[in-house]
């Protein structure tokens, strides 16, 4: 049990008890009171006028308004006016668009058209040939690799996408769980008898493989619909029937048998 200490009240210096676990420095309510208020400052606000004691750690000397919401927000539309608000882009000039020749204000010098579409214009008129500033110049060889390469990877996961949406692939998916007569061909699960299973026509050479082993030629030559209705990508013997969570186990690198189907 701890032992009863006397101390002495810091406003009106009477004495009283309590134990030394308790943070306490004032001997009634009246004298805490005034003890916070202290260390308190006088605060008047600017725009309503009332007068409020704040803490002198948070003096109130760089928004002279008090808590209201309404005082705040017109304090700060009074003062960042013009060239005090952090949004201010400087003196309005009245110029002429470069382009079409319609009146146009603008913050600063730089700008010369009054819409993207003026300045396209302009550009494909003056900037040819020799007035372009890219005229002449080359891309190293460096740079040309990395275009190239970055550009085969994109068109490859452009058509692998329309692929997997072309009335063949859909054929040739439902061939698929036709020939396997609707089951999975590694648990043998299958519809039926109060029992819902979700089917995937699984490519035993992944898609992306066969598009990365297949010429571009087609695109380039610009005969795209010969390229995504290509039997190349549509061989029964390339599918099995799976079900979902065998299909997620295949595809998440599992040790699963590997599949041979008839």
């Amino acid at each position: 049990m701890q032992n009863v200490i006397t101390v002495k009240c810091k406003i009106c210096d009477q004495t009283f008890t309590k134990y030394p676990s308790v943070l306490k420095s004032c001997c009634s309510k009246e004298c805490l009171n005034k003890f916070r208020l202290r260390n308190r400052v006088p605060h008047t606000c600017s725009v309503c006028g009332h007068t409020d004691l704040v803490p002198k750690s948070k003096n109130k000397s760089k928004t002279p308004v008090c808590g209201n919401p309404v005082c705040i927000a017109t304090f700060i539309s009074k003062r960042q006016l013009g060239s005090t608000n952090s949004n201010y882009k400087g003196v309005v000039f009245n110029t002429l668009c470069t382009q079409c020749g319609i009146a146009i204000k603008k913050y600063n010098k730089q700008g010369k058209f009054c819409s993207l579409n003026c300045k396209a214009v302009w550009q494909r008129t003056h900037l040819t040939g020799g007035n372009n500033p890219f005229y002449g110049k080359t891309h190293s060889e460096s740079t040309r690799r990395f275009f190239s390469k970055n550009n085969s990877k994109g068109r490859a996961i452009t058509i692998n996408r329309e692929l997997r949406h072309t009335a063949s692939m859909k054929n040739w998916r439902n061939n698929i769980f036709k020939r396997d007569r609707y089951t999975c061909k590694e648990c043998g699960a299958t519809n039926g008898n109060g029992v819902a299973v979700f089917l995937n026509a699984h490519h035993i050479k992944r898609l992306s493989l066969l598009i990365e082993h297949c010429p571009f030629k087609y695109l380039y030559t610009g005969d795209k619909f010969y390229f995504l209705h290509n039997f190349y990508f549509y061989d029964l013997e390339n599918g099995v029937t799976l079900c979902n969570p065998c299909h997620c186990a295949l595809h998440n690198n599992m040790n699963i048998k590997k599949i041979a189907h008839v």
